[in-house]
């Protein structure tokens, strides 16, 4: 019979066990995702893509109006536009509208030298990441407006 205020010495065991193997098993769910190096180079791409894509200071269309997001204005493409409308440290890229065909109609790039170097052979560099994002948009030529494919290439970590 089990008195009141008895000690059960197997219940408290199984209960010491429990905590132990609990507090194991957060700790080292905790180191691991602590010491975890997070790619964050394809977030940066798809931020790029729609800042360039959205923004009447980047590459959008912009009448009397309104602006046209996702359509792109030919014009606003070129390299100091693209130095004021995304500027990060450490990250480069390259700005290229295509046909369907997949000729390229204009390209810009914002790259130091050694990013421009390293972007060619990025994928065996081990300390550069590189990504490359395609979107289909619309793009205005002279007064018309067609459909082509924006190719973002994003290098980083030089």
């Amino acid at each position: 019979m089990k008195k009141k205020g008895s000690i059960n010495i197997v219940e408290y065991i199984v209960y010491i066990l429990f905590i132990i193997v609990s507090a194991f098993f957060i700790s080292v769910m905790a180191f691991k995702y602590l010491n975890e190096d997070i790619n964050t180079i394809r977030l940066e791409t798809f931020i790029l893509s729609k800042k360039l894509v959205s923004s009447d200071q980047c590459l959008a269309f912009k009448d009397e109006a309104r602006i046209y997001q996702g359509t792109i204005d030919l014009e606003k493409l070129n390299i100091d536009n693209l130095k004021t409308c995304y500027t990060k440290e450490n990250l480069g890229y390259t700005v290229k509208i295509k046909t369907l065909d997949g000729n390229i109609i204009k390209s810009a790039k914002n790259l130091n030298l050694r990013q421009e170097a390293y972007l060619p052979i990025c994928a065996k560099v081990n300390d550069v990441k590189c990504n490359i994002r395609r979107d289909l948009i619309l793009y205005k030529e002279n007064e018309n407006i067609k459909t082509g494919i924006i190719e973002i290439e994003v290098i980083t970590g030089v």
